[in-house]
């Protein structure tokens, strides 16, 4: 539910009416993702799985995940010991039925932020790079990085998995 559902039982009421229709809309498959955080205005919030989530009933239900830091988020808001920043229900899909798939490696967030504007990093993903833009931000910072290829991206800085090289 939205933030403001919170406040007036007509809105909770209107925001489960909203999420039934979509909920009912699903043909054959429904895939629900949650965020454990999320940076809203500039800051790291918490963010619980919705209460909707949690009222399905649990026979209609398969948890799918990955990892962070070896946590799971569950339907219920309490976590087991491997899930991703996120977690999903549904059927799994076929990447993370593969061998090796499904799985990235966990970001460091309890580690200091060791980066300023104009090192040299590396993404396991997008290659090299130099820090053109620093912004912290709630005891993290906004990196926007211009790779070696040309492009620009920008990044969380204790979740983009850098390298300083």
């Amino acid at each position: 539910p939205g933030y403001r559902a919170y406040e007036d039982q007509e809105a909770i009421e209107e925001e489960r009416r909203l999420a039934y229709v979509a909920i009912t809309r699903a043909r054959e498959k429904l895939y629900i993702t949650t965020a454990r955080q999320r940076l809203v205005f500039g800051q790291t919030q918490s963010m619980p799985v919705s209460r909707f989530v949690r009222e399905i009933p649990d026979h209609l239900v398969e948890e799918i995940g990955g990892s962070r830091q070896g946590e799971q988020i569950g339907r219920d808001g309490g976590t087991s010991t491997d899930g991703w920043l996120s977690a999903t229900w549904g059927i799994r899909p076929p990447e993370a039925s593969k061998p090796g798939g499904g799985k990235r490696p966990a970001a460091d967030t309890k580690k200091p932020i060791d980066l300023k504007k104009g090192d040299r990093v590396r993404h396991p993903k997008f290659g090299p790079g130099r820090i053109i833009s620093y912004e912290p931000v709630a005891g993290d910072a906004i990196l926007q990085i211009k790779l070696d290829s040309g492009e620009i991206k920008r990044f969380l800085a204790r979740m983009a998995r850098l390298e300083k090289i």
